[in-house]
């Protein structure tokens, strides 16, 4: 509301910008800032920055993917990427399921209580899987993490006790492909 006093001194233009400084202009949210995608061979991770929220608190953020290859002539359509509603804090969100050496177009927006802005395309390419080519070449090649590192509550709690004489470690080597074995102590 707009009052006026028939006692000031103002003039016609000074209370027209002083009622257009007070007026709060609202939109929807810009465009997303910095939105860029870190792609493995089956899972990429979508970042992304807040420009501005126009107005309005963000309600919550999309994302979705397709691929970039035409299916008979025409790009498939779009798939959301859970959770559909992206939680107003996150910064990102990462995609699983996607193809080795594939290239995929991802979107992201963000929302308010007057609507989406917006999206951002970024279009990111996985990269090749060669375990297959790995494991053909030389099975016995890939060596296995230390249980010590992958189960910590694996080490020796007391390091005052002494060890006997004839005790070794050693890493075994996996012969199966893919996947690792479970290193022993021999």
């Amino acid at each position: 509301l707009w009052r006026h006093s028939y006692f000031s001194n103002e003039t016609k233009e000074e209370r027209i910008q002083q009622f257009l400084t007070r007026l709060i202009l609202t939109a929807e949210p810009p465009a997303l800032a910095n939105v860029t995608v870190h792609a493995s061979t089956i899972l990429a991770l979508i970042l992304w920055n807040v420009a501005g929220d126009g107005g309005h608190p963000i309600i919550d953020f999309t994302a979705q993917y397709r691929s970039a290859a035409p299916v008979n002539g025409s790009l498939e359509p779009w798939r959301p990427i859970s959770p559909n509603h992206i939680s107003p804090n996150s910064r990102q969100i990462d995609v699983y399921h996607l193809e080795p050496n594939a290239s995929y177009w991802f979107r992201a927006w963000a929302t308010n209580a007057l609507g989406p802005g917006p999206p951002v395309e970024v279009l990111a390419n996985t990269l090749y899987s060669d375990q297959d080519a790995e494991c053909t070449e030389d099975p016995d090649a890939m060596e296995l993490v230390p249980n010590i590192i992958l189960n910590p509550g694996f080490m020796e709690m007391d390091p005052i006790r002494p060890r006997p004489q004839n005790f070794a470690t050693s890493i075994i080597k996996s012969t199966e492909c893919p996947g690792p074995g479970k290193p022993r102590r021999v």
